[in-house]
């Protein structure tokens, strides 16, 4: 099955469904789909694997699967001395070779934290989705079969990047995935997968929407929160309870979904390189924001959220008219309104270091 179309205005999405205008109303959260021939370029190749496992990676970044069965790290790793101390779980990879060599399924985990190419590309389709993702990559030999029939407790699109792979799919059957094919399983969907006549290397994207029951304890947590700056104490659990549920009735949908999304950012590198390098934050000295930014309300801490596409930051309230005006564009670091000059630099040393603003010459 495939289907053509446009992009629109999420173009990681829309780079590998083609329409998500269609996609998301139709097919997202409600049933599998494969996606046929939306080559996704520049994200992890087989080279980049062999890097990744020579880099001294440790459990349980790495694992390995044969025929649904676990491996077991010491038949993988060797006792390996860095600094002062012997790790026992670093990959040895003339071991992984031998074990992939007879079969096994190499998996790199969380690769959304470490992988550069991987790390940009999901924080963008999170931005997109509004939800959090992972990703991992896949390596198995020809004609083996890594994972046992399992579904999972998250969204997955399975992005095939080298190789071929069969997968079995509960509602859509026996389909193929060719290199540049995608398939999206929703949460709960039972699958397992073999690879073809050569070696397949394929990225699962999992995608982390929320369940009924997260919604409603983020919900309960908001009404807690509220209740507990309001109400006096009590000692008539009833009278308690009544104000809670009268609180809980007044927590809006909107204000449920922003809490789940205010997750910690994700560095992506740089940030070092560009704090020693970019010289001394003056008074003088001018700042744009780095990308779009969208800032929320004070939480129960009393501080702000400021989100950009790269994350997520909390600042302190009083920050608001200089991050607001910030928005429209470069400023002079001591025109920041509402802020002392000590202030003023702490605010941009602190935007600049997070990579949500950018100096301006």
């Amino acid at each position: 099955m495939s289907h053509g179309g446009v992009a629109g205005d999420r173009p990681v999405l829309g780079s590998i469904t083609g329409d998500t205008e269609w996609f998301l109303p139709d097919v997202f959260g409600r049933r599998p789909w494969r996606f046929e021939h939306r080559p996704v370029t520049g994200l992890l190749g087989i080279d980049d694997v062999d890097t990744i496992v020579a880099s001294a990676i440790r459990v349980p970044a790495i694992r390995l699967m044969k025929d649904g069965e676990r491996i077991a790290p010491d038949r993988f790793c060797t006792p390996t001395r860095i600094g002062s101390a012997t790790l026992a779980d670093v990959a040895d990879i003339g071991k992984v070779l031998d074990l992939v060599r007879n079969g096994a399924t190499l998996i790199l985990q969380s690769l959304h934290r470490t992988w550069g190419p991987i790390s940009r590309w999901c924080a963008e389709l999170e931005a997109e989705l509004g939800w959090p993702v992972q990703a991992n990559a896949y390596l198995t030999p020809a004609g083996e079969r890594g994972l046992a029939p399992h579904a999972d407790g998250h969204d997955v699109f399975a992005v095939q990047l080298h190789g071929a792979k069969s997968w079995q799919v509960d509602g859509l059957g026996a389909c193929d995935l060719n290199r540049g094919d995608v398939l999206y399983l929703p949460a709960g969907i039972e699958h397992c997968a073999r690879a073809g006549e050569m070696p397949s290397l394929h990225l699962t994207i999992g995608v982390h929407r929320p369940t009924p029951e997260r919604l409603a304890r983020v919900a309960s947590a908001i009404a807690v929160d509220r209740l507990g700056r309001r109400c006096a104490p009590t000692p008539d659990p009833g009278a308690t309870l009544a104000q809670w549920r009268e609180t809980l009735d007044a927590v809006t949908v909107d204000e449920v979904l922003d809490r789940l999304r205010h997750r910690p950012r994700r560095h992506l590198g740089g940030m070092l390189a560009s704090s020693i390098t970019r010289g001394p934050v003056t008074l003088r000295t001018s700042l744009t924001p780095s990308g779009p930014w969208t800032i929320t309300d004070v939480d129960a801490d009393g501080r702000l959220g400021l989100t950009w596409p790269d994350g997520v930051l909390a600042l302190p309230a009083r920050t608001r008219p200089a991050l607001t005006l910030l928005t429209r564009g470069p400023v002079a670091v001591g025109a920041l309104p509402g802020l002392t000059s000590d202030e003023q630099l702490v605010l941009a040393r602190r935007l600049l270091d997070e990579r949500a603003a950018r100096l301006v010459d």
